[in-house]
C-alpha cells in the first residue's frame, strides 16, 4: 500500500542518513521496485503516472547502484540491481537487457557455485528472442548444478516453444524426478503427454 511505502521509505531513507550501508541502500532499492507495479495500475493521468514511474526506477536504479559501491563483495547488491533492470525490460526501455545480463554476470562472479544467476541470464535472454543463448545459459547453470530443477524446467519450456513435445517431456520427467512433490512440474508433464498423444502417461498423472 502506499502509506506503507511511504513509511517504509521514510525509515530508511533515516537510516541511511545515519549510517549509508548497503543494506539500507539495498532495502530502499526494493521498497521502490515494488512499487513500480502500483504506479503502472494507477488511476492518476498518464503523464503524471509516467512521470512518477520514471522517478521511482531511477530512485531503484541509484539506490542499487549506491548499494554495490557500498558493498561491491555482497552477490545480493548485484543481484538487486539485476532484478530492477530485468523489471524494466517488458516496457522496452533502451539498455535494460545488456545492464541486467551484466549486474547478474557481476553476481555470478560473487557467488561462483550458483546457478542462480546464470538461470537469470538464461531468463533475460528469452526475453530478448535469444533462444540459443537463453538454451546456453540455462545448460550452463546446469553444468554447476546437475538437479537444479528451475533450469530443467526452463530448457523444457524452450523445446515446448521450438515445437519439440519429445524433448520437452524429457525435461520435464528429470524435474519430477528430481522434486516429485511439485504438483506443478508433474501438471505440465501431464498436459505435454497429453497434447503428444501419449494418453496413458498423461492418465497416470491425472
Amino acid at each position: 500500500r502506499a502509506g506503507d511505502a511511504s513509511g517504509a521509505i521514510a525509515a530508511i531513507s533515516r537510516a541511511i542518513d545515519f549510517n549509508a550501508t548497503d543494506i539500507y541502500w539495498r532495502g530502499f532499492a526494493d521498497v521502490k521496485l515494488a512499487e513500480l507495479p502500483r504506479i503502472l495500475t494507477g488511476s492518476e493521468a498518464p503523464e503524471l503516472l509516467q512521470s512518477r514511474f520514471q522517478t521511482a526506477a531511477s530512485d531503484a536504479i541509484n539506490a542499487a547502484q549506491n548499494a554495490t559501491r557500498a558493498n561491491p563483495v555482497d552477490s545480493e547488491n548485484w543481484k538487486t540491481l539485476a532484478r530492477i533492470y530485468e523489471a524494466l525490460i517488458p516496457l522496452n526501455i533502451s539498455g535494460v537487457v545488456d545492464a541486467a545480463l551484466s549486474a547478474y554476470g557481476e553476481e555470478a562472479k560473487r557467488s561462483p557455485l550458483s546457478p542462480e544467476p546464470i538461470l537469470a541470464q538464461a531468463r533475460i535472454f528469452a526475453q530478448a528472442g535469444d533462444a540459443q543463448k537463453a538454451r546456453e545459459r540455462a545448460e550452463a547453470a546446469l553444468s554447476l548444478k546437475s538437479n537444479y530443477v528451475p533450469a530443467h524446467l526452463f530448457v523444457a519450456q524452450l523445446e515446448e516453444r521450438a515445437g519439440d513435445i519429445e524433448k520437452a517431456i524429457e525435461r520435464l520427467r528429470a524435474a519430477a524426478l528430481l522434486n516429485p512433490a511439485e504438483v506443478g512440474t508433474l501438471f505440465q508433464l501431464g498436459l505435454l503427454y497429453y497434447r503428444d498423444g501419449q494418453f496413458q502417461g498423461a492418465r497416470q498423472i491425472f
